[in-house]
């Protein structure tokens, strides 16, 4: 595929161990690690090589990506890092857990052999929805990746949908967007 070419040679870091986000705008790199760094690995079959897919995974299970919630939108070691409730014009994707960037993310992680850790990572996106409905009744677009509390947009039923299905799915190893 050429555009599997272009992302890899265009946006693989080695040093990094992932694919670096590009600003379409200013077309810089983005090289610090966002929730983006799991998204080759939906890309489809040959997008990336085991090598990659090993590092990405590798990297997005590390303690400042990974926390008891999911996978943050920004490393936690980032100077922008925060869980703040701010739509400017848009929500907060500085740090907070977003249950439609995980679903992606482990899915991809199940279309390339990492069943566990795709399962770890639905487990920790479950609790967060699971308490948000046992403590306020309703979901929200966003959580706080230090301690799981919802965000924004409280009532918020969208995406949010998708983690009804994902923990059975990635149980049964089955991605229902593979054709």
């Amino acid at each position: 595929f050429q555009r599997n070419g272009a992302m890899n040679d265009e946006l693989w870091s080695e040093k990094d161990g992932f694919h670096h986000a590009r600003n379409v705008t200013s077309g810089s790199d983005i090289d610090f690690a966002t929730y983006v760094l799991g998204f080759p690995l939906w890309a489809g079959e040959g997008a990336i090589s085991k090598e990659q897919a090993s590092a990405i995974v590798d990297r997005l299970m590390q303690p400042d990506m990974l926390s008891n919630w999911g996978v943050r939108s920004t490393s936690s070691e980032n100077e922008f890092y925060n869980n703040d409730d701010i739509i400017t014009p848009y929500s907060n994707w500085q740090g907070p857990i977003w249950v439609n960037s995980n679903v992606i993310t482990a899915y991809g992680m199940l279309d390339h052999g990492f069943d566990e850790e795709a399962l770890v990572l639905v487990q920790r996106v479950m609790a967060a929805l699971a308490a948000d409905l046992r403590d306020t009744g309703e979901w929200h677009e966003d959580y706080n990746a230090e301690d799981g509390t919802g965000i924004s947009a409280d009532g918020f039923l969208s995406w949010n949908t998708l983690g009804y299905r994902m923990a059975n799915d990635i149980a049964k190893q089955v991605n229902p967007m593979k054709f």
